[in-house]
């Protein structure tokens, strides 16, 4: 082979390439399997300081958005309320009849949440009850 390698330009050629591309071929590997993983690592960078009276030097500046959802149900309620007054003052009653609404202590279920029937949607609030 030492004699193939002095006489041989053509042969050296072949050698000196094989070896090239299994360099680059190992190059590249570890390329792909070291380097490029720590390159696409995102990096955070923490920052504390002791709060100190005086003008914000650094700081830092986001933006979004937030949207709220809101959703109204109604419900059929038949609530009888005894009056403790006769009924001969329902005509003068309908005129200064004042208004009063349910106020709801503590709510169950979520928006789009599944329920079954007999499942308890809401609490009202007892002294709302009492009122109406």
């Amino acid at each position: 082979m030492k004699e193939r390698w002095k006489n041989d330009k053509k042969f050296r050629m072949q050698i000196i390439l094989a070896a090239l591309l299994l360099i680059l071929l190992i190059g590249a590997s570890i390329y792909t399997v070291f380097i490029k993983p720590m390159l696409s690592t995102e990096t955070y960078i923490y920052k504390e300081e002791q709060v100190e009276r005086g003008d914000l030097i650094l700081g830092i500046m986001e933006s979004g958005s937030l949207s709220l959802g809101e959703s109204s149900v109604d419900y059929d309620l038949d609530l009888e309320a005894e009056d403790e007054e006769d009924d001969e003052d329902t005509d003068e009653d309908s005129e200064n009849e004042e208004i009063h609404y349910l106020e709801i202590e503590e709510v169950y279920v979520v928006s789009g949440q599944r329920i079954k029937t007999g499942d308890p949607l809401f609490k009202l609030d007892d002294d709302s009850v009492k009122v109406a």
